[in-house]
């Protein structure tokens, strides 16, 4: 993708990781040694992973991030670039290892996930505000917060006026201020995380999945809350609540990353002008057809943001 291709466009500000991902039968209790039976090193991040995402959707994406000047940041430069993610925006930070993301995954795909920040650290609120223009040029913006929580509000500050219609995915839940919810479009969250916004326990059952998005909804201008297997609820101020099913994957074999895929492909439908319902309902599908893959981005399919279909 050329960066001056950016018609009906995404630009993801968010994390990018090396995964180091462990296979085992189970999860390991606490103090509990196992055997693993595999180890798989790949391109992650939320922020890369969405981004992937976007770009096997077919519509222009370009990524403001940071990686390291040292090999795997090198790696994954190229990874992002092979993936069709314009780089213009990635930046090296010379003074910080490439972030990293450890990663567990059991039979039947679950996973426990502890990441280390490393040179996403170094996505700072100064580092946004040097691409302002770019920002604000953007059909979509989607933010996720394994950067700096200020970084997020800095850059929903720098939204205040732009027509960019701005996604954030608060994973891992960081408190927004008020001015900065104001500016937040489309609220994407799984169940933990509505649960951890609200102050309430998570929502257990698809009516509580629906009474928790149209809470978010009264804070941002509308929700997504994403329920796994059981598919997603969006709810928009206005009132307007769906439940949207997921269908039955043929096998699981690793959910990392299922989650992003829902985002981008989310953010490329609402890019090329769909509703926020078409576009969830697209995503919802895109993202249940990357768990029958071991990985994160490796394991996106060619999205269409008009179905959700692989293409």
């Amino acid at each position: 993708m050329a960066d001056n291709d950016l018609a009906g466009n995404v630009l993801v500000v968010g994390s990018v990781h090396r995964d180091i991902t462990v296979l085992t039968r189970r999860l390991p209790g606490p103090g509990e040694t196992l055997i693993g039976d595999g180890v798989v090193y790949g391109l992650g991040g939320k922020g890369a992973n969405q981004a992937v995402a976007v770009a096997r959707s077919g519509v222009p994406v370009r990524l403001l991030g940071s990686v390291g000047d040292d090999d795997e940041g090198g790696r994954l430069r190229t990874m992002l670039g092979d993936h069709g993610v314009g780089l213009a925006l990635l930046r090296t930070a010379p003074e910080l290892p490439t972030g990293t993301a450890h990663i567990i995954v059991e039979d039947g795909g679950e996973n426990s996930i502890i990441v280390v920040q490393g040179a996403n650290a170094s996505t700072t609120p100064e580092a946004i505000g040097e691409s302002a223009t770019e920002l604000a040029a953007a059909t979509v913006v989607v933010l996720q917060s394994e950067i700096p929580a200020s970084s997020v509000i800095a850059a929903l500050e720098l939204l205040r006026d732009a027509p960019s219609q701005v996604v954030v995915n608060l994973a891992p839940v960081v408190e927004l201020p008020n001015s900065a919810w104001a500016r937040v479009d489309v609220l994407v969250v799984n169940g933990t995380e509505a649960g951890q916004v609200l102050g309430a326990p998570p929502p257990r059952a698809v009516g509580d999945a629906r009474a928790a998005a149209a809470a978010l909804a009264r804070v941002a201008r509308a929700s997504v809350v994403t329920l796994g297997p059981g598919g997603a609820v969006i709810a928009e101020r206005d009132g307007r609540c769906l439940h949207l099913t997921a269908p039955v994957p043929e096998r699981v074999v690793d959910t990392t990353g299922a989650g992003d895929a829902l985002v981008g492909v989310l953010a490329a439908g609402l890019a090329q002008g769909a509703s926020l319902a078409d576009a969830a309902r697209a995503a919802v599908a895109a993202a249940t057809s990357t768990v029958v893959s071991l990985g994160a981005a490796p394991s996106y399919p060619l999205f269409s943001p008009a179905t959700g279909e692989q293409g």
